[in-house]
């Protein structure tokens, strides 16, 4: 037996274990302790429209039709480290198809994932996750927009805020149309400007939101962060 065949074999199989040790890991969410109630909301004034913290969130439709609405809440439990943070969602004071709009959730969720990245960014997606058949529903007008559940949405960015205390997580929707996600207009009544009925792929979400945990039974801020 050439033993040293055999040490070059064991070396270069060494050397492969410690380059997959050193790659880009999946992240995920931690909170300075569990369980821990998580919150947030939209990140900047209500209003001003636009990404990344200066505006407020809005839904996009057929590239020029917006909801938006002044205060969109976020709700969550977690017990443990994860890398898909489920948080339901509120909708209050919206406006959608040049009118007064309500967003019902039906029971809906948001499945936040950090993804990968280093120092305090992180590059994710998020989930829809509904049950049964449910969906989130856009109403407004004579127009209604129907979103159902669906994975891998994105890209979203997750940043440590540790200028806050304690530690904050901000997350930026930064999608685009031509990798939107999928919704299907049920209602084009009179005067909706919608393009018709039927089913579409070009639903953004943009804008950002302030994401925090708290101590489950006193609500008192705690660090939260992702790593």
């Amino acid at each position: 037996m050439n033993t040293s065949k055999i040490g070059r074999a064991l070396l270069a199989a060494l050397a492969v274990l410690m380059v997959g040790a050193g790659s880009a890991q999946a992240a995920s969410f931690s909170a300075a302790e569990y369980p821990a109630f998580i919150s947030g909301e939209q990140f900047g004034p209500a209003g001003t429209g636009g990404g990344g913290g200066t505006g407020s969130t809005i839904l996009g439709f057929e590239s020029a039709l917006m909801a938006e609405c002044e205060t969109i809440g976020f709700a969550g439990l977690m017990t443990e480290a994860t890398g898909g943070l489920s948080v339901s969602s509120g909708y209050n004071g919206c406006a959608a198809f040049g009118s007064e709009a309500t967003v019902e959730s039906g029971g809906c969720e948001f499945v936040l994932h950090p993804g990968s990245g280093s120092g305090d960014e992180f590059t994710g997606s998020f989930d829809i996750s509904c049950p049964g058949e449910e969906k989130i529903v856009v109403a407004g007008g004579n127009c209604e927009i129907q979103i159902g559940a669906q994975n891998g949405l994105g890209p979203v960015v997750y940043k440590n805020v540790t200028a806050a205390e304690p530690d904050e997580v901000e997350a930026s929707f930064q999608m685009t149309g031509a990798a939107g996600f999928a919704y299907t207009k049920s209602k084009d009544g009179s005067g909706c400007p919608l393009a018709g009925t039927g089913a579409k792929a070009d639903g953004v979400i943009v804008g950002a939101a302030r994401i925090k945990a708290g101590n489950i039974e006193t609500l008192e801020p705690i660090g939260f962060g992702v790593e």
